[in-house]
């Protein structure tokens, strides 16, 4: 979404175009986007967390971003279960 223009005349048409598009989407379909966006906000924080504390990195292939878990992490998680160490 661009910013709002300074020139009053340009903001006039600019507010008029906004407010005819925001009234043909319903409130249930704005509160549907704004809970999607918010799951992925959380996910991202916490991805950012268990990288920042080394449980997990990231490479970038392409266009993607994987993650994988560190193998520190890994070796704890399989003591914490009970399963072998691999």
């Amino acid at each position: 979404m661009k910013c709002c223009p300074k020139d009053n005349n340009i903001k006039k048409d600019w507010m008029e175009k906004l407010e005819s598009e925001s009234n043909n989407v319903s409130n249930n379909r704005v509160i549907e986007i704004s809970d999607f966006c918010k799951v992925f906000s959380n996910v991202s924080h916490n991805l950012s967390l268990m990288k920042k504390n080394r449980v997990i990195s990231s490479y970038n292939q392409s266009k993607y971003k994987y993650y994988r878990i560190e193998k520190a992490a890994s070796r704890f998680l399989n003591t914490v279960y009970g399963n072998e160490i691999t």
